[in-house]
């Protein structure tokens, strides 16, 4: 069979779907939250740990920039970020680094099958993956087109095919 290049694409993400990542979003969120929490006066803890109340309550954005990282609302408008600078910066990092390595590795595997034209040479190439090579005499199904028909169906489109059959 033939190694197309959408086969050869599901193949590269199969595989980096299966490499773990770590969440540094919810690492930032989490590091932000608890020191915003800390610098609030005592006061305004009581009232944001009334869930009924805790909406009524500003607060500012930090961002953690050149990281992929999104923005993290504060709980309070004069939270002081210099605090956690070096922690903010240590988990953007981290999450650059990830971005980096998972980058690299999935252009070394396209590198690798774009090397070859068949499912069987790559099978041949790459034996560690087999699990991701669609099986001899496989029909690839692509998400994506039944995704479409379904979206179709659902506006009231009809296939002539079965509509004819129906008739």
């Amino acid at each position: 069979m033939r190694l197309t290049n959408s086969i050869r694409n599901n193949i590269v993400d199969s595989i980096m779907n299966d490499v773990p990542t770590e969440d540094f979003q919810t690492q930032f969120e989490k590091l932000v939250h608890k020191e915003s929490y800390k610098q609030l006066p005592e006061q305004i803890k009581k009232i944001y740990d009334n869930p009924e109340l805790r909406k009524y309550l500003g607060g500012s954005t930090v961002r953690c920039f050149n990281s992929g990282l999104g923005s993290i609302r504060t709980l309070n408008s004069e939270f002081d970020e210099s605090k956690i600078r070096i922690s903010m910066d240590a988990i953007a990092q981290r999450n650059n680094i990830q971005k980096e390595d998972r980058r690299r590795i999935k252009n070394q595997i396209l590198i690798a099958l774009d090397s070859v034209s068949t499912i069987k040479a790559a099978r041949d190439l790459m034996p560690e993956f087999d699990k991701y090579f669609p099986k001899p005499n496989q029909v690839m199904k692509y998400p994506i087109a039944n995704n479409i028909v379904s979206d179709l169906k659902s506006m009231g489109w009809t296939d002539r095919k079965t509509a004819k059959k129906e008739s």
